[in-house]
């Protein structure tokens, strides 16, 4: 059965993904949700850019990784996003 594997699409070479992720900003106490997405985004700016913006509601903070054609670097990507993310939301006194 050699030579049985058919040929990959040209399209995927060029396919593109990414993740985004939505967060919900927490008390660190009592684990309600508290209007300070705005000042975790804020912050998380300075390491990410763009890609942290807040959503319609003040508890809800979102971040998103650059599109990948590699699950290696997407991986490296989420990693720190998340991590940048929940150092903003340290600084700012509250958790995701």
């Amino acid at each position: 059965m050699a030579g049985c594997v058919a040929p990959r699409p040209r399209w995927w070479t060029t396919l593109r993904f990414g993740v985004e992720e939505e967060y919900f900003v927490v008390d660190p106490f009592s684990r309600e949700v508290v209007p300070r997405a705005a000042a975790v985004v804020r912050r998380a700016g300075a390491a990410l850019g763009e890609r942290a913006s807040t959503e319609l509601v003040a508890f809800l903070a979102e971040a998103k990784t650059s599109p990948c054609h590699d699950l290696g670097k997407l991986r490296e990507q989420i990693r720190a996003m998340r991590a940048a993310m929940a150092a903003a939301a340290a600084a700012e006194g509250v958790r995701l």
